[in-house]
């Protein structure tokens, strides 16, 4: 075969395939600086294939690590809700000290959602004096409080928090016990039900806790959010290190359904065209075989 066929045939067959895009689904077992999609912001920095998000040599810290792409929670076309779960391991570390603080929070907001100033301490990287209950939040998230403030329930305790720093819903959990033990959670979200599952485990049914919350998304967070986690202290001090995430959703919009459909079509395109590739290139080489074959005779 001729050069030129060559390449006619190789561009012939490379058009007959088309990219197709995932969504967003993704599981972290090892945090680096170059971790696809992640970011980390205030004290956040990826250490031992981990990420510790404050500093614990100076009070009032804030650190945040986010999935760098908007999140569909919604669809304003059809208003339909997504499913969503999200797994992920982190570590409190006292210090071995009698008191210490703040808190770890996994939270969802308006996407491009950056640390507020002031937010240190009780107003959990999330907040502050302005905006701790303002109606104009628009936050969703999971509290990990190792402080008791004057807004929370008499123990330490897993929250589940709607634009603000009080909990709609708590559970007690006991930090004190497990000083530098990975905790695994699991947050759920079940779009028919409406219903926000928490729940977290140190690897015993007897230290685990579990707390669920009716909630319609639609009336609290926008249609595109940021995901990503906020660790904080204030005038005590704890590390907050973050050790595995995995998450995914289930959300079909009908822009993505168009776009099965137009991809049906385009699949359907290449199972014609694929053969039609190889009859007008086998033409083309017995056209020229048989041209060379007359001259020659």
């Amino acid at each position: 075969m001729t050069p030129w066929l060559e390449i006619a045939s190789i561009i012939l067959f490379a058009s007959c395939f088309l990219h197709l895009s995932e969504s967003i689904d993704f599981n972290i077992t090892s945090f680096v600086y170059e971790t696809k999609n992640i970011l980390h912001s205030g004290d956040a920095t990826p250490s031992s294939g981990a990420i510790e998000l404050t500093r614990v040599d100076h009070l009032m810290r804030v650190g945040h690590v986010t999935y760098s792409d908007p999140v569909q929670i919604w669809d304003k076309k059809t208003t339909k809700l997504t499913d969503f779960t999200t797994r992920f391991t982190f570590v409190i570390d006292t210090l071995n000290q009698a008191h210490y603080g703040d808190a770890f929070s996994f939270f969802l907001a308006p996407f491009g959602f950056q640390i507020p100033s002031n937010s240190a301490g009780m107003y959990l990287g999330l907040f502050n004096t302005t905006t701790s209950n303002s109606p104009l939040n628009q936050l969703i998230h999971v509290e990990f409080d190792a402080v008791v403030n004057i807004f929370d329930p008499p123990y330490t305790h897993v929250g589940i928090n709607i634009n603000s720093v009080g909990s709609v819903n708590s559970g007690f959990w006991n930090i004190r016990l497990h000083s530098g033990d990975p905790a695994d959670v699991s947050v759920s979200y079940n779009a028919t039900t409406q219903m926000l599952t928490v729940s977290l485990s140190y690897g015993d049914e007897n230290t685990s806790t579990n707390l669920s919350y009716k909630v319609d998304l639609r009336d609290y967070l926008p249609e595109f959010v940021t995901i990503g986690f906020s660790g904080t202290t204030g005038l005590l001090k704890e590390k907050h290190i973050l050790k595995y995430w995995e998450f995914s959703s289930s959300l079909k919009s009908e822009q993505k359904n168009e776009e099965k459909d137009n991809s049906k079509k385009r699949k359907l395109a290449v199972g014609l065209a694929v053969p039609l590739c190889v009859l007008v290139v086998g033409a083309i080489i017995i056209a020229a075989y048989v041209r060379l074959w007359s001259k020659q005779s």
